[in-house]
């Protein structure tokens, strides 16, 4: 599944996104996104993965000489879980890059597309759907085990969302009353008054 640039390319919803810029957690900054999409649909793809694993995992035990080495616990996707706790039948991928250097440097930032594959920059915001190209790599720390990381390259934005849905007067249940206006809003009263005035008014 890997292309012949070796990474992997995967469509779906993009779920708190931090991309335009890096989230930082316990001090260390990442560029990351969790993918969503039907779990018929990452089938596949955890398939491909867990081979891909298990082939870097014999690798990994020959190079160090073992017969085995010990694994870490968990993988970077999951069953996505709505707000009650309960699985909504979507799988999230955890993809993700870092942000600074093991010294502290800053990275470069994973590339952002639109569907044209032109560089953008307008913030990236959840529901949106995404193409994420990842590179699949299988790390080792003697402590944790023999893990696998689905490093971020990039993202193709096909339908782009700001992030939440934004309230409205209406949606938190105010009706019109008398009393302040923003000048915005008496601004356009007033535009309102003159527009009727010059359709009314003598030639």
């Amino acid at each position: 599944m890997l292309n012949k640039e070796g990474k992997l390319i995967m469509k779906g919803r993009a779920v708190w996104p931090a991309l335009n810029e890096p989230d930082e957690y316990k001090g260390k900054k990442n560029y990351k996104v969790a993918l969503a999409m039907s779990a018929d649909e990452a089938a596949p793809y955890i398939a491909f993965l867990e081979s891909y694993y298990e082939d870097s995992y014999q690798e990994l035990c020959k190079e160090k000489k073992k017969k085995s080495l010990r694994k870490y616990s968990g993988m970077p996707w999951s069953a996505e879980t709505d707000r009650d706790g309960e699985e909504t039948g979507n799988i999230l991928f955890n993809c993700k890059a870092p942000a600074e250097t093991v010294d502290g440097r800053p990275r470069t930032r994973p590339g952002l597309f639109d569907s044209s594959g032109k560089a953008m920059d307008e913030t990236i915001g959840g529901g949106s759907t995404i193409k994420v190209s990842i590179e699949p790599y299988v790390w080792f720390v003697d402590a944790l085990g023999a893990g696998l990381r689905l490093t971020l390259r990039g993202v193709q934005v096909l339908e782009l969302r700001h992030g939440g849905r934004a309230n409205t007067a209406e949606s938190c249940g105010f009706e019109t009353e008398e009393g302040f206006e923003t000048a915005a809003a008496a601004m356009a009263t007033s535009n309102d008054f003159n527009d009727a005035d010059d359709e009314n008014g003598d030639f």
